[in-house]
Parts: C-alpha cells; sequence; structure tokens
C-alpha cells in the first residue's frame, strides 16, 4: 500500500485516496508538462507510450489495491474542444491507467493539437473492503 500521510476522505470504504492531476499536450501529441512536477515529488508520471495514436500512461509511484474509478477531462483553450478522454485500460498491482483520447466526431483515436487533460483517479489504499 502507499507510503503516504493523506488527509482524510469521508468514504464508505476504508483507504479511499484521491489523486488529482493535470497534463499538457503539444501540437505533436507529445506530453509537455505535468501538475504536480515530478521534481515536487508528484505521486505520479504521465509518458506517451512509443508507437500509439492518443493514449497517455499515467504511472502511480505507489501501490493501491485497486482502481475505484478514474474521470478525464480534456480541455482546450483556443477554437472547438473536438477530443475526449476515455480509460482504455486500468491495473492496480501495475500502478498504471492508459488514458485514450478520441476525436468526439470521428470517434477515431488522435493525437490531439495541444490540449490539457485533467484527471482524478479515485484508489483503494488498503486491502480491507467493507
Amino acid at each position: 500500500m502507499a507510503n503516504r500521510n493523506f488527509d482524510g476522505v469521508q468514504a464508505l470504504g476504508k483507504g479511499v485516496t484521491l489523486i488529482a492531476g493535470n497534463f499538457a499536450v503539444d501540437g505533436a501529441g507529445a506530453v509537455t508538462a505535468q501538475v504536480p512536477t515530478v521534481a515536487n515529488a508528484a505521486p505520479f508520471t504521465v509518458t506517451k507510450p512509443a508507437a500509439t495514436t492518443g493514449q497517455y500512461l499515467i504511472t502511480l509511484q505507489d501501490p493501491y489495491g485497486a482502481v475505484l474509478a478514474v474521470l478525464p477531462s480534456v480541455l482546450k483553450s483556443a477554437g472547438a474542444n473536438v477530443y475526449k478522454a476515455d480509460v482504455a485500460a486500468y491495473s492496480a498491482s501495475s500502478g498504471t491507467v492508459t488514458l485514450q483520447v478520441h476525436d468526439t466526431t470521428s470517434g477515431a483515436a488522435v493525437d490531439p493539437a495541444t490540449i490539457e487533460v485533467d484527471f482524478l483517479l479515485v484508489l483503494k489504499n488498503s486491502s480491507v473492503w467493507p
């Protein structure tokens, strides 16, 4: 389980942990920044796996018992937002979440033009279930 000092969250289960984050993508689809930054002890890193279209891999720094929910949201600063992000895969045991970005018009996986992706991870940091 994660070895961090978490603030309490009211939940019906034990050890529910929330991690919120953000990453920026440039016009070529590459990750250019993330918040919180790795230098500031971020609990995750974001990368774009090689030879993928529109996929972004969030790797958690600590193991968790389960991934309860992943809530991604795409923001575009200029022009119409024609992108959405969905969860393609997640694994609590490997500590990874894969997000897939799609064009909302065609539904096709795309490397987006400049966007930001906000996300909220709801994780179980306990092996005890209610």
